[in-house]
């Protein structure tokens, strides 16, 4: 009794948080409507109904009547499968985005920071290339010339080196909360997207269909 009890629970329990997270998935997929809502709430309940109705009548029915119930029920899971795979993918992506966000920001500013560096370099380079023959006031004229710009380059490279730590911390923070699946994408050597889609495609099958076997 306990047992059935227990098997009961368990499926209830996969069955209902399947229906929420299928649900949530087609709502996102073509929009928070009630008669989507509706429609996705009634396929899931008449799946588990056409699942028992099989299972006590199986012998009873004819040929053409438990094939259409087989195929109703497969196309129903995979309803439910699309949906389920929507809500994890769209929960992925927001756990994600911080981390995608930070990293571009890091990137942009070591980007502009090599920039910076170098036309710093190009100013050291075009001093040092005058002829040996250029005046002393030749030359403090081009340095003056370029003392301005300098000095800006300088104040928005001491600008992006306070920045980076600033960013560089934030972006460890935001990892750790998508650590495990960057963890999964490291250790595999895959992008991070392939990794969550291995491991959704891992979740999809045993969730819906799981939730039929122990209702049966």
């Amino acid at each position: 009794m306990i047992f059935i009890l227990l098997t009961f629970i368990a499926a209830f329990t996969i069955e209902v948080i399947g229906t929420y997270i299928s649900v949530y998935g087609l709502v996102s997929l073509f929009g928070a409507n009630w008669s989507i809502i509706a429609m996705a709430v009634s396929l899931d309940f008449g799946k588990i109904i056409v699942v028992s109705f099989l299972y006590k009548n199986w012998k009873d029915i004819g040929f053409a009547m438990r094939s259409y119930a087989i195929f109703a029920t497969f196309v129903t899971m995979i309803i439910t499968s699309a949906g389920a795979f929507s809500f994890l993918s769209g929960e992925f992506q927001k756990a994600i985005l911080g981390t995608q966000e930070g990293a571009l920001k890091v990137e942009v500013l070591k980007n502009q920071q090599a920039k910076y560096e170098e036309r710093k370099k190009q100013i050291d380079a075009q001093i040092a290339a005058l002829p040996e023959k250029t005046t002393v006031n030749q030359r403090l004229r081009l340095m003056n010339g370029f003392k301005a710009e300098q000095q800006d380059l300088q104040n928005k490279i001491a600008e992006i080196d306070k920045k980076l730590p600033e960013l560089q911390t934030a972006q460890i923070g935001v990892e750790a909360k998508a650590g495990p699946i960057l963890y999964i994408a490291k250790a595999f050597d895959i992008p991070v997207e392939s990794a969550v889609k291995w491991v959704i495609a891992m979740i999809i099958p045993v969730f819906d269909p799981l939730a039929v076997f122990l209702i049966i």
